[in-house]
């Protein structure tokens, strides 16, 4: 039995507490959390759980094995590297830092402990995604574009009791949409394509009004793989919620509209249901299939280094993409 701490009991965190049902092997020993009502939610969740205001607390009240960190990208930093200084296994939520800067000096904390990190990205998890991966491919072949579109009605909420819109305040998000949901498509771009990339242009989009005008709202991304361009746009000013990915190959094209999945062979048409939940922002089902690939890597005391290797390719993606966006659109490599 491995013992850990989940870090910030918000939203995500529910999700993550969902996932840890369907693994036994994985115990929440402790809640760390800010607010006191959130550190009694989550002991409502975990009953047998201690409760304490910061990770430095837990971590020299507790002995244990893993840390799950589910605060806003801002605070990711200093909490990696408390917790890396411990030698500690760390499945932390996208994106895992806020800056290429920060990416550095987190590879440097990896360099000198034998603790790792496990970066969460869990969009991967989605049954409608990895379906999708299967038939592009065995249907579509070699990918020649792609065009992913992420619309919501607004930035999801935080709990009540703590920063409900943290997301639009820049100190503690990082970024807006961009940083939010950027880094889900970066990384299904990668992985779809079977590569890197290697050169974006972006251009963003800010309220004029209101309370969130240092946040993006809006942003628009053409994402290069060599020869292939990805095109993304994420939104938070959106009529609708909906989530799609198609792509368009050598031998056909695919298509992923939230539930249903639509495939051209030639003439030939096929469309299926795949349940994945894309409209629960707390995705308890995925996280139970990424928990346990992360417990895979813990028992073989294995860093996963693909996964860290997208996660900071992400970085570097990020801060092109704001680049870019400062210079008006301009193409930016990395």
């Amino acid at each position: 039995m491995k013992r850990g701490v989940l870090v910030g009991y918000g939203v995500i965190a529910e999700g993550h507490a969902d996932g840890y049902d369907f693994n036994p092997g994985l115990q929440i020993a402790s809640i760390v959390d800010k607010t006191p009502s959130r550190r009694i939610a989550g002991l409502r969740r975990f009953p047998y759980a201690s409760a304490y205001g910061t990770i430095e607390e837990a971590l020299d009240a507790e002995g244990l094995d893993f840390v799950d960190i589910c605060t806003p990208p801002a605070s990711h930093s200093d909490i990696l590297a408390a917790c890396l200084e411990r030698d500690l296994f760390v499945i932390c939520e996208k994106p895992l830092v806020c800056s290429g800067e920060e990416a550095m000096r987190l590879m440097e904390q990896m360099g000198t402990s034998s603790g790792t990190v496990y970066p969460a990205h869990n969009y991967a998890f989605a049954p409608g995604i990895r379906r999708l991966n299967e038939v592009c491919t065995s249907t579509v072949g070699e990918v020649q574009s792609a065009t992913f579109e992420i619309r919501r009605v607004g930035h999801a909420r935080g709990v009540s009791e703590w920063r409900p819109n943290w997301r639009r305040e820049l100190e503690v998000s990082g970024g807006g949409i961009v940083l939010d949901h950027g880094p889900h498509s970066i990384y299904l771009a990668s992985r779809l394509l079977g590569r890197s990339p290697s050169a974006v242009r972006c251009v963003l989009s800010c309220p004029t009004l209101g309370a969130f005008t240092d946040t993006e709202d809006e942003a628009r991304l053409l994402l290069e793989f060599g020869a292939v361009t990805v095109e993304i746009l994420l939104t938070w000013r959106a009529d609708r919620r909906s989530t799609s990915y198609k792509l368009c190959g050598a031998h056909g094209e695919v298509a992923l509209d939230g539930d249903t999945i639509k495939s051209v062979q030639g003439s030939h048409l096929v469309s299926e249901s795949i349940p994945s939940e894309f409209d629960d922002p707390r995705h308890g089902n995925w996280f139970a299939a990424l928990l346990n690939e992360a417990s895979g890597y813990m028992e073989r005391r294995e860093r996963p280094e693909r996964l860290l290797s997208e996660a900071f390719s992400i970085m570097a993606v990020l801060d092109a993409a704001y680049l870019s966006a400062s210079e008006n659109g301009r193409r930016v490599e990395f």
